[in-house]
């Protein structure tokens, strides 16, 4: 489409919906039923659109050095038009040289900094190849006897960041098919690579859905935080414990992002057995408000029953267990002692 058919298009669309909700006369903040298919398609086009953008914008800040003052130097980024998206991984390069393994670092889901931008502060710490002063986190890490290199990318879910739009994703198998195409190609691109999904909050029930209909696919699960899925009384519990830390803090939720992955969860079910023997480490912070008294027993009764499943709760850590600024970082070293162990277990940093 030529920049002038574009623009042709985006007047139609707009005159077309100014006509419809004009005579809607509604005061909804969703897009009402009664507009038409066409209205609709319109819609999602200029969301599309204005999210493409926004990923070209973010994507040029990030390669000049002037995104945000502490990734300057050691986050870059690239889109990926397949799976509308932002992907960002270390200055150094997207597959780093002498890399053990791969990781893909998925970010919660609903609040305002749910996107890839909350993991690049593990990129910096897991994929860091530079020599660093004698102190500090990534310095310990690289003088961890078990530190192995891993090449990391972090991207945007579906109606998070400049991730692709959320109304094409509305149902369970479409999410899962995402999830499993972007885990594909990462496979393709690098198949002597170990793959590791690092998943925080919500996002861990969409990869061992993933998991369970591709097996093979993801050869370790690190789960930060998990929201427990497939249980309408726990998910219940679940929103209210949100809602109340969210008037607690005054810190902002997107609603229609929190009932989308509530309504998705409730066709996911737990049970050990949907890994499908994959290791995977869950990992929660004995002060984190968000992970109810139950998931705690659920995550420890997993731990018990199957050998490929790890559950640590780090004493004092919060929902980001793996944050190390300032009274953190001790905290932090102990979250990544756990994760590296956990990889030298079962020899996933090969």
């Amino acid at each position: 489409m030529t920049k002038t058919s574009l623009i042709r298009h985006k007047l139609y669309c707009f005159l077309g919906l100014f006509i419809s909700l004009a005579s809607l006369a509604s005061d909804e903040p969703t897009i009402p039923n009664e507009l038409t298919v066409t209205d609709r398609a319109c819609i999602n086009a200029l969301h599309a659109s204005e999210r493409k953008n926004a990923r070209t914008a973010l994507v040029e800040k990030y390669n000049a050095g002037a995104a945000d003052p502490t990734f300057r130097d050691t986050i870059r980024a690239e889109e990926d038009t397949k799976h509308q998206t932002i992907r960002a991984f270390h200055a150094d390069g997207k597959i780093l040289a002498g890399a053990k393994a791969r990781a893909l670092l998925l970010h919660g889901v609903g609040a305002s900094y749910s996107n890839h931008s909350s993991m690049r502060h593990i990129i910096q710490n897991i994929s860091n190849t530079r020599v660093t002063k004698k102190s500090g986190i990534r310095h310990y890490l690289q003088n961890k006897e078990d530190f192995g290199l891993i090449t990391s990318e972090a991207i945007d879910l579906p109606g998070h960041g400049v991730g692709p739009e959320l109304s094409d994703y509305m149902e369970l198998d479409t999410v899962i098919n995402w999830f499993t195409s972007y885990l594909q190609d990462m496979k393709k691109e690098t198949p002597d690579l170990p793959l590791i999904v690092i998943c925080r909050s919500s996002s861990p029930q969409f990869i061992t859905e993933v998991n369970r209909r591709t097996p093979g696919i993801i050869d370790a699960i690190v789960m930060i935080s998990p929201a427990h899925p497939g249980n309408a009384e726990l998910i219940q519990k679940q929103h209210d414990t949100l809602m109340a830390l969210v008037a607690k803090e005054r810190s902002h939720i997107d609603l229609d992002l929190v009932h989308w992955v509530e309504n998705l969860s409730l066709g996911i079910q737990w049970r050990g057995s949907e890994l499908n023997q994959t290791p995977t480490l869950i990992i929660t912070g004995s002060d984190d408000e968000e992970i109810l008294p139950e998931e705690r027993e659920i995550y420890s009764e997993l731990n018990r029953n199957f050998s490929n499943i790890e559950y640590v709760d780090i004493e004092h850590a919060i929902h980001d267990v793996f944050r190390t600024t300032g009274n953190f970082e001790p905290i932090g070293k102990q979250a990544y002692d756990h994760f590296y162990a956990f990889l030298k277990r079962f020899n996933i940093l090969r």
